[in-house]
């Protein structure tokens, strides 16, 4: 087994224990789509804790799998990290306090990074319906179109609340927006706009998870 199928894992799991690191190495398990899910039920030493330094990924994972590069992230803010598998389906990226590579404050997991999975089934691409499943209930959504548009802002209480605030999930549309009315990109649009997962105008946009983002301390991006 390759290093990364071995490593390549996001276990939330462990936001239910605020005290414990949120991404590990678990046991791996791969399903019938080709993507990896956690088996982590045993607390198993993953490759990102809260005390693990950039040189530590290094070690484990070869100066191959780990790069330095600048994130330019909402707003043009741009913040040093550290990539993990550079240009793969496992792709991560790393930021640290301070920008020291000392003590990571969260992990970000891109739209390109689909190998990467929460126990509970939380991955990019999972659509919205997916996460209505998950969750239980229907739940709060910033309004699209602008630098921190499609984030989830409450899970009303649902089966995904336990995890928050450690956990940032971001949506977006992947319907042709050009085909769709004004009225509904106008219902779900702007920075003031707080949209519920079952607002109509969702339903026809094919709504996915793009972003990922796990804090390893306590701070919103």
């Amino acid at each position: 087994m390759s290093l990364r199928r071995q490593i390549g894992w996001l276990a939330v799991a462990h936001v239910r224990n605020l005290a414990c690191a949120v991404v590990e190495q678990c046991r791996s398990r791969r399903t019938a789509s080709g993507e990896y899910e956690s088996t982590d039920r045993a607390g198993n030493t993953g490759p990102v804790r809260p005390n693990t330094r950039e040189v530590d990924l290094v070690r484990l994972l070869g100066r191959k799998n780990v790069r330095r590069d600048i994130w330019t992230g909402p707003e043009g803010d741009k913040q040093p990290a550290t990539v993990l598998f550079p240009g793969t389906d496992s792709e991560a990226w790393v930021f640290w306090k301070n920008d020291a590579y000392k003590i990571p404050a969260d992990v970000l997991i891109p739209r390109r990074g689909r190998s990467w999975r929460t126990a509970e089934g939380i991955h990019i691409g999972a659509t919205l319906d997916t996460l209505v499943s998950l969750n239980g209930k229907h739940f709060r959504i910033s309004g699209f179109f602008w630098d921190y548009g499609g984030t989830v802002r409450s899970w009303e209480g649902g089966q995904l609340d336990r995890f928050d605030p450690k956990l940032t999930v971001r949506l977006y549309p992947t319907a042709d927006l050009a085909t769709l009315p004004d009225s509904d990109i106008d219902a779900i649009s702007g920075e003031s706009a707080i949209v519920f997962s079952d607002t109509p105008a969702l339903q026809r946009m094919n709504i996915t998870v793009v972003e990922l983002i796990v804090y390893l301390e306590d701070r919103w991006r």
